[in-house]
Order: C-alpha cells, then sequence, then structure tokens
C-alpha cells in the first residue's frame, strides 16, 4: 500500500465520530506461539488481524469471529455443525463413523483469543478460553519500552526502529514504524511512536510479524456473546490452564466414561508422551509470581 495514502486516512482519523469505534488501518499478522494442547516443545502459526484507530483496537482471528457469529445463534449453531459434519466426517465400511477435522476445509475455531484496546481508558481486555472456560479480564495498556540506538530494520517497505520491554515474564523486542502514527500492535503490545509491525521474544517460539497493512473504515464490533466470559484474575487463569492441561487425559478420559482413548503423536504418527504444561510454554510466564 502507498505510504502517503495511509497517511493521508490517518490525518483524516480526528473527525471519526466519538460514538463508533472505528478503524482506520487494518493489519494482517503471522502470530507465532506454542500451542494450546499437544506438543508443546512445538511452534505454531496463526493467521490474525488488528483493526486499530484512534480511540482503539481490536486483534482477533477472522475465523474465529465467523464461528462465533454462526454459534452465537441457534440456526447458525447448526448450520455450522452441518457445514463441519459434512466436510470431517467419513463412513466406514464396517457402518462406523470416523471424524477427522483436518480434513477439507470447513471453517472451525482454532483461536479463543480477543484483544480490545481502549485510548480513552488506557486499558485493553481480553478474551480467551482458560481450563475450557470462557473469561475475561482487564488491564492497563502499554508497555516500559526502551529505544535502541542505531537499530533500523524495514518491514513491509517502512523504515522501523527497535525498541525492547519486559512484559509480564517476557523480554520482548519490536520494530516499529513511526512512518505509521497509531500507537499500537499485535496481542497486547502497545506504547511505542509508531505502529509494531513485528515483535518477538528471542530464542523461544513467540513472534508476531506483519504481512500486509491497508487502509479500513471498519468498525470495531464488539466480540459476540460478551455475557457469557466470567471475569478472571489473570494469574489465577493461568495457572489453572496449566493445571487443566496437565491433566487433560485424564479429563477427557472420565468425561467419556473411559469410552475414549487419547493421547497424542509425532510427525510420524508414533505415540508420544504429552509433555508437562510449564511456565515456560506460556506467553507470559509469570503467573506463579503472587
Amino acid at each position: 500500500m502507498n505510504k502517503r495514502t495511509i497517511l493521508g486516512i490517518l490525518g483524516v482519523c480526528a473527525f471519526v465520530c466519538a460514538s463508533a469505534q472505528q478503524a482506520t488501518i487494518k493489519v494482517a499478522y503471522e502470530a507465532y506461539s506454542t500451542p494450546r494442547s499437544g506438543n508443546f516443545t512445538k511452534q505454531v502459526k496463526r493467521d490474525m488481524v488488528l483493526l486499530a484507530g484512534p480511540q482503539g483496537s481490536k486483534y482477533y482471528s477472522t475465523m474465529s469471529e465467523y464461528c462465533d457469529s454462526l454459534t452465537s445463534t441457534p440456526e447458525g449453531k447448526k448450520q455450522l455443525n452441518d457445514i463441519q459434519m459434512a466436510a470431517w466426517m467419513t463412513r466406514n465400511p464396517d457402518g462406523s463413523i470416523s471424524i477427522n477435522q483436518t480434513k477439507g476445509n470447513a471453517p472451525h475455531k482454532t483461536v479463543s483469543l480477543y484483544v480490545y484496546k481502549d485510548a480513552a481508558t488506557s486499558t485493553v481486555t481480553v478474551y480467551d478460553k482458560w481450563a475450557d472456560e470462557p473469561g475475561t479480564y482487564t488491564e492497563p495498556m502499554g508497555q516500559q519500552w526502551e529505544l535502541v540506538e542505531d537499530s533500523t530494520k524495514t518491514v513491509l517497505g517502512y523504515e522501523c526502529m527497535l525498541a525492547t520491554c519486559n512484559y509480564h515474564g517476557r523480554q520482548w523486542s519490536a520494530w516499529f514504524s513511526p512512518e505509521i502514527p497509531i500507537s499500537d500492535g499485535p496481542w497486547k503490545l502497545s506504547g511505542l511512536p509508531g505502529l509494531i509491525l513485528e515483535a518477538y521474544v528471542p530464542n523461544s517460539n513467540f513472534r508476531f510479524v506483519a504481512t500486509g497493512i491497508e487502509n479500513t473504515n471498519a468498525v470495531i464490533t464488539p466480540i459476540y456473546q460478551a455475557n457469557t466470559y466470567a471475569k478472571v484474575d489473570r494469574k489465577k487463569a493461568l495457572r489453572e490452564q496449566q493445571d487443566y492441561l496437565n491433566h487433560l487425559q485424564e479429563r477427557l478420559s472420565a468425561r467419556s466414561q473411559g469410552k475414549v482413548e487419547v493421547y497424542i503423536t509425532d510427525e510420524k504418527g508414533n505415540r508420544i508422551t504429552m509433555p508437562k504444561y510449564e511456565p515456560k510454554f506460556a506467553i507470559e510466564n509469570d503467573y506463579e509470581e503472587k
């Protein structure tokens, strides 16, 4: 996208009605992390989007939001289930049925995370699932960044500067561009004099990389069924998530009354022991601190 075009759109953002959270820019990110279940030593990639404007932003998965929009009504929930079963279900010669969620292109939710930033209150609100239960919490927005002198890099054609910070137990490095004067970025990262186009934790699986930028006038819509998300304490929720993952096999087996065997495999299909989930696998690893 032409840089002048983006700057021109940003220049008129002051005229956006305060009652409508309207975005002026849409950024596509590849988000790399450890998986929420299974082999925690692997790295997975998710496609995420940031809708950002002068009043705030929304970071989310468009596919997950589409699924949430359908499951918010009984009719939509049935429609989504029918689409998924048509793609995933196979009737075997012996009459049994197999379901393979990696088969076909049916829409399915792989990311539960939504992050909303509110410039007026300088807060960030997170919606997610911990221990398979939907929850939400709000905390102050932004990080305490330190600029790294004489550091430049070009990302998507924009000249960027490097900054670092310690945030919730992780040491982050972020490349931001003053050419795009929006103090925002992927996930909960923000607070720099320019849009964060790349961020990572050195020697880890955690990384965000911008892959596309475009102008938009999209309204930043609220999450579907917000009333189903219970208020949680961040650190407590992360501790409960760790306990849940470390006893997942037993929980699933008990839920099926022993009728379902739960195990994980490597790339070759060989069964492996499920690794223990520890803070080192979490994007925020400060949750054991009281």
